[in-house]
């Protein structure tokens, strides 16, 4: 079985535990207008109006986490962009030694060719 598939089973089991356990209960009402809705449509008003707030915690939580997703991934590029910044203006500094180092694995490359070629 799923992961969601349990939640839901479970989700269901306490749903309908609730219910059987409405009797037992005092009277459910629900002033809405100065009305009164009492019994199981007021236990479903309730219940409605319960499923409406989780899911509107869920979607928070949900929309939460993906502004800050965004946020880190905004930051990660800022932070790169701030690290080939300055590696773009520290490479005049560095030509002369990229400069030998080229030019010793040249000469490295060159030699083991040779000693390839004569063996």
């Amino acid at each position: 079985m799923k992961t969601t598939f349990k939640v839901f089973l479970v989700l269901c089991v306490v749903l309908i535990t609730a219910m059987l356990c409405m009797p037992l209960l005092p009277d459910q009402q629900v002033w809405i207008n100065g009305e009164e809705i009492h019994g199981i449509t007021g236990f479903g008003v309730i219940l409605c109006g319960m499923i409406f707030a989780v899911f509107a915690g869920v979607l928070a939580f949900l929309f939460g986490g993906l502004v800050l997703a965004g946020v880190g991934v905004l930051l990660a590029c800022i932070a790169i962009s701030v690290f080939f910044g300055l590696m773009f203006a520290l490479l005049p500094m560095f030509v002369p030694v990229l400069a030998v180092v080229g030019a010793v694995m040249l000469f490295q490359y060159f030699r083991r060719n040779r000693n390839r070629v004569s063996h």
